[in-house]
This record gives structure tokens, C-alpha cells and sequence, in this order.
């Protein structure tokens, strides 16, 4: 039977493939797919549908038109995306394009570390205030980011028996597990969350186990959710920059080599992909009096 060469029917195929094969997250996938999408856009405005009608040069020009629109990181995941596209098409319908996306030469940016100072942090955390639900999850939110640098991500997914109160730490399963550690101040602010979280998780009839952070409706914190509580407490402070769950975690990469930490041990608390632990290992060599606690300006038990 022959396959049907619809571009639209293939890269739905495609997609079913990446899910399949691929260990990317939900953001992953949703990036290679809109960036399929927008070629195959251009593909069909230029009067092509079947991947017979595929050339060479429409790839070098698709490349042209969106250089112009694109920062080298967007660039860069098009031509991943891209490539991966192409090269399913190649062993799965015989239609080898390969060449042209290997012609394509994407200059490499420096990273970017946006960050703020201790100050704003400070700023922050000063006017978070309030007796109810919002205001003492966003502060403990707020504090457990910036306190430990966990991604949005790892901090949606983290669940009530991954947190230790008594101990002070967090377990970060997954891709980078380890153990975050945070000091005595934070741990009141988490309790005091924690009490708000048992009254709504009660009025909701739920046993009280599963996510550490919800909404009011006892469900689990979504990441773009956790991005706009970040965004609404530094407009609240009158904080006039951009910030974000990345912004913290860079923040706090850069405070604490600043006050001497060393750059192992903050990639380790992190979860850098270049040093990565294992938990055990991590277990037997923290404890409470730890480099990354001891250079910290916040976690610093005052």
C-alpha cells in the first residue's frame, strides 16, 4: 500500500514518532512541533503539499526568511527540529534532503545570564505579604526557587513526601536527582504554607498527599502557572525588570560564586547537566553547614 506524502499526514506521524522514541518534555515536543509547523507553512504558501514536491532550496530559503526574525538559541532548535523532520522522511519514505539543512550555519550566542540582585531579591520577599492561601504558598514559592535554584519543572512536580521539614531539604527526582538543602527561615515559611495547604486540601476533601504546591482548587501548579506567580510578586514590589523562575536560578548561580562558592558545587545544587551526582553521593557529602548554604545571602540563618 503506498504511504500517503501529505506533508500535513506525515508530520502528524512524525510527531507520534518523536513522542515515542524521544524522552523530551512537554515543552520540547510543543517547540519541534510548532517549528515543523511554521516550515511546512511556508512549504504549502509555496504551493507544496506532497513531500515529492520537497526541494533542496526551499530549506536554505525557509532558513533565510526566518534568520532575520530568530535569535541564534531559535535558530538553532529550527534547525534541530528540522533535521530530525528530514531525516524521518528519509528513512521512512525515501526522500533524502539531508544535504541542504548541513549546509545551514548557525553562529553560536554566548549565554545570557539575566539576573537580579540581592537587593531585589530581598525587595521581593519583604512585600509578599498576608495571612491567607496566595500569599504564603507565592512567598514559600518564591523562597524554595531562588533558595535553591530548582526549575519551575522540578518544583511543579515535587510532592509532599519529597519534602523534609525537619531535616531541611528537598529530593529532586528525575533527570538531576539530588538534595536541596535550606535553612531555618525558609522552614517557617514552607510550614506556614503547609497550613494554609492542609485547610484547602481538606475543604476539597483530598488526603492531603500528592503535589506540595497547588492552586486553591487543591490541583497541582501548572509551570506557566508558577512563571506568572514569579512575574505577579516582583510587579507587586514594584520591581521594574524581568523576571522569572530562570532568572532566579541564574541569580543564585551568580550570588553564590560571588560569595565563594565553588563553581562545582553550586553546578551540583543546580542540577547542571555537566556534573551530575548521584543522589547517594550527594547525601553522604551535605549536611546543614554546606558550602552552598554557608555562601548563601538569603538561606543564611540570621
Amino acid at each position: 500500500m503506498q504511504k500517503n506524502n501529505n506533508l500535513l499526514a506525515v508530520s502528524g506521524l512524525f510527531f507520534k514518532h518523536l513522542k515515542q522514541t524521544e524522552s523530551f518534555s512537554n515543552n520540547t515536543l510543543f517547540a519541534y512541533k510548532n517549528d515543523v509547523d511554521n516550515f511546512i507553512l511556508f512549504a504549502r504558501q509555496n504551493k507544496i503539499e506532497n513531500l515529492d514536491d520537497l526541494k533542496e532550496g526551499l530549506i536554505l530559503d525557509y532558513f533565510k526568511r526566518i534568520k532575520s526574525k530568530c535569535k541564534g538559541t531559535t535558530l538553532g532548535r529550527n534547525k534541530s527540529s528540522i533535521k530530525k523532520f528530514l531525516n524521518y522522511i528519509r528513512i521512512n519514505y525515501k526522500v533524502n534532503l539531508s544535504k541542504s539543512i548541513n549546509e545551514i550555519k548557525i553562529e553560536k550566542q554566548k549565554a545570557e545570564y539575566k539576573n537580579v540582585s540581592v537587593e531585589d531579591i530581598e525587595k521581593v520577599i519583604e512585600m509578599i505579604k498576608g495571612k491567607d492561601f496566595f500569599p504564603k504558598r507565592d512567598k514559600a514559592i518564591f523562597l524554595v526557587l531562588y533558595a535553591t535554584g530548582i526549575r519551575a519543572s522540578e518544583l511543579k512536580n515535587l510532592k509532599t513526601k519529597d519534602l523534609n521539614l525537619k531535616n531541611r531539604f528537598i529530593e529532586v527526582k528525575g533527570k538531576f536527582n539530588r538534595r536541596l538543602l535550606f535553612g531555618e527561615n525558609i522552614a517557617e515559611v514552607i510550614n506556614e504554607y503547609l497550613i494554609e495547604r492542609k485547610r484547602i486540601m481538606k475543604i476539597h476533601n483530598k488526603t492531603g498527599k500528592g503535589y506540595l504546591f497547588v492552586e486553591r482548587s487543591g490541583k497541582g501548579l501548572t509551570r506557566q502557572s508558577i512563571y506568572l506567580i514569579v512575574k505577579k510578586c516582583a510587579v507587586n514590589a514594584g520591581l521594574n525588570k524581568a523576571i522569572s523562575p530562570q532568572i532566579l536560578r541564574n541569580s543564585i548561580f551568580i550570588h553564590l560564586l560571588s560569595n565563594g562558592a565553588r563553581e562545582d558545587d553550586v553546578k551540583e545544587m543546580l542540577g547542571n547537566k555537566t556534573f551530575i551526582p548521584r543522589l547517594e553521593e550527594v547525601t553522604e557529602r551535605r549536611n546543614t553547614d554546606s558550602v552552598y548554604i554557608s555562601s548563601h545571602p538569603i538561606l543564611l540563618d540570621k
